[in-house]
């Protein structure tokens, strides 16, 4: 009987556990709850004291649209009183009604949100300029709350953040401006607030305009200018007329402008035209300057000679614009098989030519060619043309010599 009684409670035990582990397993995991399921829960916090919070415009907005959206919300208030300020001007705007609800604390909460026309603040100006909103909150035994912010209402605003430039340079400025603007006036000050130039550009009905800024067309030097901006729209009368005077305006940015360096000038080497002889194997150039003194001398080979053209080689020694002499030593082969100048140093300097570098206009030829009125390769040819008729006289004389011989 006691071994009975045992194996029934051994038998029992096990089932016990296996019902608590099922029942376990059944459970819910606190985590998998969390992950797999969101709970929303909005609480409203009721202030023992009165309060405001000032939701639209925001502090620093500028706005340009003249029907100025107030949204607030508010809590323990009795009453709350709305005024807008310009320069020295104050107005109360009109009284808004509370909510029902109110609080245990006492006082009403809830929103406020409605619009009030700029333009009826100020018509003379169209309501433009520099606003400072306030709402005052106040209920009985406690103090006052007040909260303000401050924007701005102008037919465009500027894009105060980093101003691009095109592929010249040109700063293009971005506005924001109002549905009824037509055209936007940009004004140019140098740093001395005298005028540099103006430009324009219609809206085409967009409100979101790009107005590059023609630095590069009016030639103007590198440095930092004032823009003032001035908006056109069509009065009551079709007549097209600033929304602002442009000596008043407040629409002003600073821009820089980087004038886009050109591209150095290459000027050409020079070429002359030769006509060479039977014989002569290589052609010595000596260059000098306008007074006579010596700046480079190189050999040519007869052989590298295209089509009668010799480019000197200015560049090569970096040589400045102005006016420089050639002169010319041909060289050919004696009896002996050796090269020799056919002429010398001295009598090729006195039949050299002057050249003006880097100019196409007439050269100074000296006093042979004065009144000719010839181009650099005109004077080259003609007085290579001498040259030649000397050297072939000198040739002529050496063969002749050497026949009498």
């Amino acid at each position: 009987m006691k071994k009975l009684q045992k194996r029934l409670l051994g038998v029992g035990g096990i089932a016990l556990v296996a019902a608590i582990t099922t029942v376990a397993c059944n459970i819910p995991d606190v985590g998998a709850m969390t992950a797999s399921a969101e709970v929303d829960v909005n609480v409203t916090v009721i202030s023992n004291n009165p309060e405001a919070k000032i939701e639209s415009p925001l502090d620093g907005a500028k706005l340009t649209n003249n029907n100025l959206r107030i949204q607030v919300s508010y809590s323990g208030a009795d009453s709350i009183v709305y005024t807008l300020t310009k320069g020295s001007k104050t107005v109360t705007l009109p009284e808004q009604p509370l909510s029902d609800d109110t609080s245990e604390y006492g006082g009403h909460y809830g929103t406020h949100d409605f619009i009030y026309n700029l333009k009826e603040f100020d018509p003379d100006t169209a309501g433009y300029g520099e606003y400072v909103l306030n709402v005052k909150v106040e209920r009985a035994g406690q103090a006052p709350f007040e909260d303000s912010v401050k924007f701005s209402y102008y037919p465009a605003t500027v894009d105060s953040g980093t101003i691009p430039v095109d592929e010249n340079n040109n700063p293009i400025v971005s506005l924001d401006v109002k549905t009824t603007v037509v055209k936007v006036e940009a004004i140019v000050e140098n740093a001395d607030g005298t005028e540099a130039f103006r430009t324009e550009v219609d809206t085409d009905g967009k409100t979101k305009i790009d107005l590059a800024l023609p630095f590069s067309d009016n030639n103007m030097p590198s440095g930092k200018y004032t823009v003032k901006f001035v908006t056109y729209s069509y009065n009551w009368y079709g007549a097209l007329v600033p929304d602002q005077d442009e000596a008043t305006t407040n629409l002003k940015t600073q821009v820089t402008y980087n004038k886009k360096s050109e591209p150095t000038p290459v000027i050409p080497n020079p070429v002359i035209d030769v006509t060479v002889e039977e014989g002569v194997e290589k052609i010595e150039i000596i260059v000098y300057d306008k007074d006579g003194n010596e700046i480079f001398r190189y050999d040519v080979p007869v052989s590298s000679v295209v089509d009668n053209h010799i480019e000197l080689p200015f560049d090569k020694y970096g040589l400045a614009e102005g006016e420089y002499i050639i002169a010319i030593i041909p060289y050919a082969r004696n009896e002996a098989g050796e090269l020799v100048p056919l002429i010398s140093e001295e009598e090729a300097k006195r039949n050299a030519i002057r050249i003006t570098y880097g100019s196409p206009e007439v050269p100074d030829t000296g006093n042979f060619f004065a009144n000719l009125n010839l181009s650099s390769k005109d004077f080259l040819l003609t007085g290579l043309i001498v040259f030649a008729a000397v050297t072939v006289g000198g040739i002529f004389i050496l063969r002749r010599k050497e026949t009498r011989h």
